[in-house]
C-alpha cells in the first residue's frame, strides 16, 4: 500500500481506477487516498454453499439482459428516489428467492400488458412450469442505511415494499387435453389411547400423540384423506386421530404415435373438497407433477377445476402426492368436549388431463382494472409468495384499489 497526495478527490480516484483496472487499485483508507496492486483471486478452499451462491449470482447476472424493456421500465420507477439502479432491485429479489428455494426464478418473455383506464390484461411466457402469481405490493417509506465506500461512509437509500395483497394466480393457456387415470396408493396411520379413570385431559392427549407418532404408515386404504376424533356423551373413552396420505405414480410412455410430449404444457383435474363445521384444521398440501401448493377446505363442499404447468418427457416418472400435515404431527385438538360427532375433511382428485399448448403461456384479466403496484410472484417451499418482476409502476396510495 502506498499513500498518494491528499489533494486527490474521489472523482480523480475514479478516473485513475478506470485506467489501471486489474493492475492497480485506488481507494481511500481513513480519508487518505492510497494505491495497491490489484487484489488477486482467492486461492483458498471455497465452501459448497459459497460456490452455490456464486453460481446463482452469476446466473442471475446473465438474466438481467433478458428482462423485457417494459418490465425494466417498471423496475426503474421502483428505484426512483433511491441510490439503487433497476438491476440492484432485480438482483436483490432474485437472490432472496434463491435463498428460499435453492433455485433461480423463472425468466419471463413476450409480455403484453393492456392498460386503458387501468391495468386490465396481462399475457406473458415463462421458461418454467412453475405457477406465477400476481400480488399488489404497496411501497413503504424508503429504507435508509449507511455503507463503507472507499474509506468513508455513504448514504444508501433502498426501495421498501409492504407484503403482498390481492394475490391471484395467472391462468395457464391451453387449447385441449388428453385424459388419463392414475392409480391411487394410500397409506394410513391411526392413534388411539384408552382412558384411565384418574387421568386428566392432557394425559389422554399425550398418550394418544405418542401412540400416533410411534405408529408406522400402513396401507393401501382409501383414495381420500380422512381424520376424526371420537368422544362419549360425558367422559371420553378414547382419543383417536386417523388420516390417510394419497400417492399416485404415472410413467410417461416411451413413445406416443403422433403426439409430441413437448406440446404438453400442463395438467388439469377436478378437486372435490369437503369438511364438517367442527373440524379445526383443514389445510392440505399437494404436489401434482412437481407443482406444490396448499389448500384450505371451505365450510361448504366445492368442486373445482385446477390447472398447473408441467414439463413431460417420454419415459419420465411423475407423482401425485396429497397429504394432510396432521398425518405427521397430531395437533393440539381439545379432547374434553362432549357431544361432538366424528369430524373429517376430505379431498379427492378426478378427471386428470394432460393439457396441450405452447409452453408456458399465462394470462390474467383484472376486474376491476388496477393501475399500480403489481408484481409477478413465485411461491417458495413454504407457500410464501415472493415478488420478482414488477408488471406495473409504483403506486402512491396504500390499501386496495388503484394506485
Amino acid at each position: 500500500m502506498a499513500k498518494l497526495s491528499k489533494n486527490l478527490t474521489c472523482d480523480s480516484m475514479d478516473l485513475l481506477a478506470g485506467r489501471f483496472k486489474e493492475v492497480l487499485d485506488f481507494y481511500f483508507w481513513k480519508g487518505i487516498p492510497c494505491v495497491r496492486l490489484w487484489p488477486k483471486r482467492y486461492a483458498g478452499i471455497i465452501s459448497a454453499s459459497q460456490t452455490a451462491s456464486y453460481t446463482a449470482f452469476s446466473q442471475i447476472g446473465k438474466m438481467k439482459s433478458l428482462v423485457p424493456p417494459e418490465i425494466r421500465e417498471n423496475f426503474k420507477e421502483w428505484a426512483g428516489g433511491t441510490t439503487w439502479i433497476w438491476s440492484d432491485i432485480f438482483t436483490s429479489q432474485c437472490m432472496a428467492y434463491w435463498k428460499a428455494t435453492g433455485e433461480v426464478p423463472a425468466v419471463i418473455s413476450n409480455p403484453s400488458i393492456t392498460y386503458g383506464s387501468g391495468l386490465k390484461h396481462i399475457i406473458m411466457q415463462t421458461n418454467t412450469s412453475a405457477q406465477p402469481w400476481l400480488c399488489r405490493h404497496v411501497p413503504r417509506s424508503l429504507m435508509t442505511t449507511w455503507k463503507e465506500y472507499r474509506g468513508r461512509k455513504e448514504l444508501c437509500i433502498t426501495p421498501n415494499m409492504a407484503p403482498g395483497v390481492d394475490c391471484v394466480p395467472m391462468r395457464l393457456m391451453y387449447s385441449g387435453g388428453v385424459a388419463f387415470s392414475p392409480p391411487w396408493h394410500s397409506k394410513s396411520r391411526q392413534g388411539q389411547y384408552d382412558v384411565i379413570a384418574d387421568y386428566s385431559c392432557s394425559n389422554w392427549r399425550t398418550g394418544a400423540v405418542n401412540f400416533f407418532n410411534g405408529r408406522p404408515e400402513e396401507g393401501p386404504i382409501y383414495n381420500y384423506g380422512l381424520a376424526w376424533q371420537n368422544f362419549s356423551s360425558t367422559t371420553p373413552k378414547f382419543y383417536r386421530v386417523f388420516s390417510t396420505r394419497n400417492y399416485a405414480e404415472y410413467i410417461m410412455p416411451e413413445y406416443y404415435a403422433g403426439i409430441q410430449a413437448s406440446r404438453y404444457c400442463g395438467i388439469s383435474y377436478d378437486l372435490l373438497a369437503s369438511k364438517t363445521l367442527f373440524w379445526p384444521n383443514t389445510a392440505w398440501s399437494f404436489s401434482v407433477f412437481g407443482n406444490h401448493y396448499h389448500y384450505t377446505v371451505p365450510s361448504v363442499p366445492v368442486l373445482l377445476n385446477q390447472a398447473h404447468g408441467v414439463a413431460l418427457n417420454f419415459g419420465g416418472r411423475y407423482t401425485i402426492n396429497i397429504y394432510n400435515p396432521d398425518h405427521y404431527f397430531m395437533p393440539e385438538y381439545p379432547i374434553c368436549e362432549t357431544g361432538v360427532t366424528p369430524m373429517y375433511s376430505q379431498v379427492d382428485h378426478t378427471n386428470y388431463q394432460f393439457l396441450i399448448g405452447e409452453r408456458w403461456w399465462w394470462e390474467y384479466t383484472f376486474t376491476p382494472p388496477y393501475s399500480r403496484s403489481w408484481w409477478l410472484c413465485y411461491a417458495d417451499r413454504q407457500g410464501n409468495l415472493m415478488p420478482i418482476y414488477p408488471v406495473s409502476g409504483k403506486g402512491a396510495k396504500p390499501g386496495i384499489g388503484p394506485g
